[in-house]
């Protein structure tokens, strides 16, 4: 009977801890298996303990019961028994203390039930505390694992939006950058115009007082000019009268050039004081333009008198070649037909207000060899004097013959 309140009790904790596992399921956390673990362990250790003193006290009852067996038969060999009262009450008294010896480890064993079974009520207590517990973990579970997944999403669009907010921003960043360059180099633009603005400003002013001083020499040469201008009515007038003596003494007196008479020149070539002079068109230097007019019978023109001046700076409109030349001595300047200038006692260069005057042999312009040869007029327009230029410059001449 024991042995089957045993076995009972062994099942119902087997019940147990099988509802006890179940209790427990994957999503259960580590920590609260762990907190239910010892109890489920000491449970069949001590179960396991009741059974071994059990089956000791069985076994130590079993050897006593054999060693009185023997301890009889030995008896009955040596002829101890004296009667058969003697052993049976020999018989009776130890059955008696078996007998209470078993009671009391049969108490103790009732004890210990009791007490395993005052257990397994609390360990039933406690599983269905558990189980409360596992329905209220699994709903608070599945209630976090919810959020979780709700807050993994929100922070997948957060990380989302982040990455596109950085990009946005590096984007930013790198135009904030560039206008900052731009604004730097426009700032620096603006300085230099600024500075520039100030220049012009500053010219414009001193521009502005000279227009307003030029306007009040205008006005005085305006007037000046007027006057002028009734001066050179009369002079004209005059002029032509000159002009109309002049040509009937001409054809009265030979010439300046010693020559009498007129004769007719050839075509292209124009006639002055008995002399036919030709103004090229096409442009060659000293000495090609000096070559030409041998070549054609005549030479480069020697100037010997004023109306002679008048008539070559009046024909020309830029500047020509003339014979004149101090290729063979610096300084000594004489006509292709080798007479000194200074033989002549007549001479037009040019004169500058600084009181420099030509001939001056500059060796500026890349023209090293200086200038050597003579030309009527130069490249400011001024026709009416001579200028001193270098031989290799191409220029228009004029041949006389």
């Amino acid at each position: 009977m024991r042995l089957n309140e045993y076995s009972n009790t062994e099942m119902i904790l087997s019940d147990l801890d099988k509802k006890s596992e179940e209790c427990f399921t994957i999503d259960t956390p580590p920590w609260v298996r762990r907190s239910y673990s010892p109890s489920r362990r000491w449970t069949p250790v001590l179960l396991a303990g009741l059974c071994l003193a059990l089956l000791c006290a069985i076994i130590a009852l079993g050897a006593v019961y054999v060693e009185k067996n023997k301890m009889a038969a030995a008896l009955k060999a040596q002829g101890q028994y004296t009667s058969p009262s003697f052993l049976e009450g020999e018989l009776i008294a130890e059955n008696r203390n078996t007998s209470d010896l078993l009671d009391a480890q049969n108490r103790d064993l009732c004890n210990s039930l009791s007490t395993v079974q005052q257990e397994l009520a609390e360990k039933s207590g406690l599983v269905d505390s558990l189980e409360a517990d596992k329905k209220r973990i699994s709903a608070t579970l599945s209630s976090v694992q919810q959020e979780l997944a709700e807050k993994s999403r929100v922070a997948d669009s957060l990380d989302a939006q982040n990455r596109k907010l950085f990009s946005s921003l590096s984007s930013v960043q790198q135009e904030l950058a560039e206008k900052s360059r731009k604004a730097d180099s426009l700032e620096v633009e603006k300085g230099r115009i600024s500075s520039s603005l100030s220049s012009v400003q500053q010219e414009l002013a001193e521009k502005i007082g000279t227009v307003a001083s030029l306007e009040s020499q205008n006005r005085g040469i305006s007037a000046s000019l007027s006057s002028v201008q009734q001066k050179l009515a009369g002079t004209e007038k005059k002029l032509k009268e000159l002009q109309a003596n002049h040509t009937d003494l001409l054809s009265k007196n030979p010439s300046c050039k010693g020559h009498g008479g007129c004769r007719p020149c050839d075509s292209g070539w124009r006639s002055n004081l008995g002399q036919c002079y030709f103004f090229s068109r096409e442009k060659r230097n000293w000495m090609q333009s000096r070559d030409y007019c041998i070549s054609q019978g005549a030479q480069l023109v020697i100037i010997s008198c004023q109306q002679e001046q008048t008539f070559v700076s009046k024909s020309i409109n830029e500047t020509h070649w003339i014979g004149l030349n101090d290729l063979e001595v610096e300084g000594q300047w004489h006509w292709v037909d080798n007479t000194p200038l200074s033989a002549t006692g007549i001479h037009f260069w040019y004169q500058r207000d600084n009181g420099m005057h030509e001939p001056d042999d500059w060796t500026g312009g890349g023209h090293a060899h200086g200038e050597d040869c003579g030309a009527a007029g130069d490249e400011s327009g001024t026709f009416s004097r001579w200028f001193d230029a270098p031989c290799q410059k191409q220029k228009k001449f004029i041949c006389e013959k």
